[in-house]
């Protein structure tokens, strides 16, 4: 495809080597955070896709189950009464069919529910947790992991007498594929493009690094819960995960793009060293990805209008490259590479190099200043985009908003279901002007000073420590929000803080187990 050719239509097409780099993910769409369970249970465990499973089939469930596990009537209580599976149903739905839905208690219930809306052509959200996993342990590196929680997941004689009995009930139904698919699942190369090449710091990760170490804390716990407090902090972790990743990715974007034009500027190229402190420590400090006690919204409109930016740039590049024969080596890729024996930020640096070599392919006089003008033509063209109102910005945000943000449910009684969300709806509205306050949940606070205890192995942690470790998702924690904010007085109320002069002052996290 040529430069022109990709100019009248940007938004719908990637270079070859943009679409199988560090900056692109698995495209997105609006999911909940038991939609995110239930398509882990597919992949890992049922070797099923997510737009396999009808919703329509959970209302005839009660009597196909076998006699000798109970009488319809019984499970027609405990699959649609409250106490039960159950999941109420989300404030919003639209059609004249409202679906039943059921709690991800255990993977044979991803064969019915835990999806949105009628059969269709859904997104499989399990691939993007793989690619999270890949991007914080590489592809080598990622087999435990992956074997680590798929095991977690199946029930066993250790889990509660209740997850036991409906898991007999619906495995006398279907039973689990032999072998389960994590006993032979290996990531592809492309699934680990984001991963760093080497192993993080002891300080500052990103957080695909953050979430793969904290899962394996998550993973631990399950011996010392129900079933069903445990997949509450299943879901929180892989809410947290998966949304701070896809927001991560924004920001890589955004940061290259920023060294590539300043390169072609100027004609020097940044250190390895440079290009890693922005894409993977600058999240932590300077370019936050979210605000704790702020309108995530705003926040992540403005991350999404910089990766556009970025995302159109980057492709515009690598076009007019390959429109003057330059193209850069189809056997070399933007990212991580098992077989490169280099870090990515290397190769980032290298892929710097080449282009400020070949600067004057791009434009004869000005380089840098006809990249930003196309770039802005193009977003000029497509303002939608921009304004996340259509495309592909606007399923990232649903994305974002909806996997970190509280479930809304038709029945305001039950609006308390939902526990391990990140963003609160604050004014309780169903409409979309409402602020979505990035104000952790009961369940994800707790899920935060385990994972940040458990980091601290057996030295005291502190609010400054807990500070430091959402710090890793890009989750930015104002001073004093933590001590006497509302998440200050939320960790207060849940006896998850308790004051220490050996913290100077301060206060010392209360691990939650």
């Amino acid at each position: 495809m040529s430069v022109n050719e990709f100019i009248v239509d940007p938004a719908d097409q990637n270079h070859l080597l943009y679409a199988d780099s560090i900056f692109t993910t698995v495209a997105p769409e609006y999911s909940t955070s038991e939609v995110l369970l239930g398509s882990t249970y597919r992949k890992l465990v049922l070797d099923k896709h997510d737009r396999e499973i009808d919703l329509e089939q959970i209302s005839s469930l009660a009597g196909s189950l076998p006699p000798t596990t109970g009488e319809p009537n019984i499970w027609d209580e405990l699959l649609f009464q409250g106490g039960g599976l159950a999941s109420p149903a989300r404030s919003g739905q639209r059609g004249s069919v409202v679906f039943r839905q059921l709690m991800p208690l255990i993977p044979e219930i991803g064969r019915y529910a835990c999806v949105l809306g009628r059969v269709r052509n859904r997104w499989y959200p399990a691939n993007l947790l793989l690619q999270v996993i890949g991007a914080g342990r590489g592809q080598r590196g990622s087999q435990v992991l992956v074997e680590n929680l798929g095991n977690a997941l199946l029930v066993s004689d250790n889990d509660d007498i209740f997850a036991r009995f409906a898991a007999q009930a619906f495995g006398s139904v279907e039973p689990l594929p032999t072998p389960v698919p994590f006993t032979s699942m290996a990531l592809q190369e492309r699934e680990a493009r984001a991963f760093r090449g080497k192993p993080p710091p002891l300080i500052g990760n990103s957080p695909a690094e953050r979430f793969c170490t904290d899962l394996e804390a998550v993973i631990r716990l399950k011996e010392q819960l129900t079933r069903r407090q445990w997949t509450v902090l299943v879901e929180a972790i892989i809410r947290l995960g998966l949304g701070t990743h896809l927001l991560w990715v924004c920001h890589v974007n955004a940061s290259y793009w920023d060294f590539v034009l300043r390169a072609v500027q100027s004609g020097q190229v940044p250190t390895a060293v440079e290009i890693e402190d922005a894409l993977w420590y600058s999240h932590r400090s300077t370019r936050p990805l979210l605000e704790v006690g702020r309108d995530a919204v705003p926040l992540i409109k403005q991350i999404l209008e910089r990766y556009v930016y970025a995302r159109f740039g980057l492709n515009l590049l690598l076009h007019r490259l390959e429109d003057n024969n330059l193209s850069w080596p189809h056997n070399r890729t933007l990212g991580s590479a098992a077989n490169a024996n280099l870090s990515t930020p290397e190769v980032l640096r290298q892929f710097i190099e080449y282009v400020v070599t070949n600067r004057l392919s791009i434009e004869a006089t000005d380089p840098a200043g006809w990249l930003r003008s196309e770039c802005t033509k193009l977003l000029d063209q497509k303002l939608g985009l921009v304004k996340c109102e259509g495309g592909f910005t606007k399923n990232m945000l649903e994305f974002v908003r909806h996997s970190l943000g509280q479930i809304e449910t038709q029945d305001p009684e039950k609006r308390s279901y939902d526990q391990s969300y990140l963003l609160l709806n604050s004014r309780r509205g169903r409409g979309r002007s409402s602020p979505l306050v990035i104000q952790p949940g009961p369940a994800m606070l707790i899920l935060l000073v385990y994972i940040c205890c458990q980091a601290q192995s057996d030295v005291p942690a502190s609010l400054e420590d807990l500070r430091g470790h959402i710090a890793d998702y890009g989750l930015h924690a104002p001073a004093g929000e933590l001590a006497g904010g509302q998440v200050g007085m939320d960790l207060k109320k849940l006896g998850l803080v308790v004051d220490s002069p050996d913290a100077a002052g301060g206060r010392l996290l209360v691990t939650p187990f």
